[in-house]
């Protein structure tokens, strides 16, 4: 059987050169489990010439090596599988654009701050990682961050993220410390901060104006509530499950949002509203409450 003819490989045509694998299972609800025992895959022997990778939802095992994938890849996706090693990121092929091992084994640390240049999604949720984190020497062309179920500590600084930044998932992880949201890129869209140890206050009323879902949920975090000027596309906000023990401070909300969450924390009766009258829907809310 000719290469050509390889389901999912797709041929150069100035010659015969693997240029794309897609070993993807499509199957409907394959991304919802976790298959086992379907092979072992030895990535060393992918052709120098595949730019693109895809071998998602397969639960086909093997160890990868970083510096041993082909070094013209630009895309490279194998969420969903048994795969273990360790992750060597400043390994990866210079003009990589997208890497996703999501939903793996990998296990030990990762490194950072030696992404390469190119990178503009790196999806790494739950495998076996730990250890601390840098945010502050990221490509300057990342969109898209995700880190979140695994077992990182330490604290986190989200100052300094790539202006282009739409993205950042560091979910269920054990980060503490406090949080600064006053400064994230204008691009943000979807944050996800929730399951972890984050302590201290917490400002609300400087997130960027194209943020849509905010996930706080599950940690440590104190002080007031203040919810008087928060982004008009903010769709999702989820402040439940904190220590909050101050002030709830409210005003218009969104006209779009769906959830807005405050249980289970501890603030006091004392209720301030912003602009609104006797008749807007956020007081009717709080009276039902």
């Amino acid at each position: 059987l000719d290469i050509g003819d390889w389901k999912g490989i797709s041929i150069s045509n100035d010659g015969p050169s693997v240029i794309m694998i897609d070993w993807t299972n499509t199957a409907q609800g394959a991304d919802r489990i976790h298959p086992e025992s379907q092979g072992t895959i030895h990535f060393e022997w992918l052709p120098d010439t595949v730019g693109c990778f895809h071998m998602n939802d397969q639960g086909v095992e093997g160890v990868l090596d970083c510096a041993k994938l082909p070094r013209r890849l630009r895309i490279f996706a194998v969420a969903n599988n048994r795969l273990t090693g360790e992750l060597e990121l400043p390994a990866l092929p210079i003009g990589i654009e997208k890497f996703s091992s999501s939903e793996n084994f990998f296990s030990g640390t990762v490194d950072l701050t030696r992404l390469p240049v190119k990178l503009e999604m790196l999806g790494i949720v739950q495998n076996k990682l730990y250890g601390t984190v840098c945010f502050t020497k990221l490509p300057s062309g990342l969109q898209v961050l995700g880190i979140g179920k695994n077992a990182f500590s330490g604290t986190i600084d989200l100052t300094q993220l790539p202006p282009v930044m739409n993205q950042l998932h560091v979910n269920s992880n054990n980060f503490h410390g406090t949080l600064n949201l006053s400064m994230l890129p204008p691009a943000m869209a979807h944050l996800s901060l929730e399951e972890n140890r984050f302590e201290g206050t917490v400002d609300l009323l400087h997130l960027p104006e194209n943020l849509r879902d905010l996930y706080l949920e599950g940690n440590r975090l104190t002080g007031d509530i203040n919810l008087h000027a928060l982004p008009e596309r903010l769709d999702i906000l989820t402040l439940q499950k904190n220590s909050f023990d101050g002030t709830l401070t409210m005003g218009k909300l969104p006209g779009g949002m769906r959830v807005l969450n405050i249980l289970e924390n501890s603030l006091s009766k004392d209720v301030q509203l912003v602009d609104l009258s006797e008749d807007d829907k956020v007081v009717k809310w709080i009276k039902t409450q």
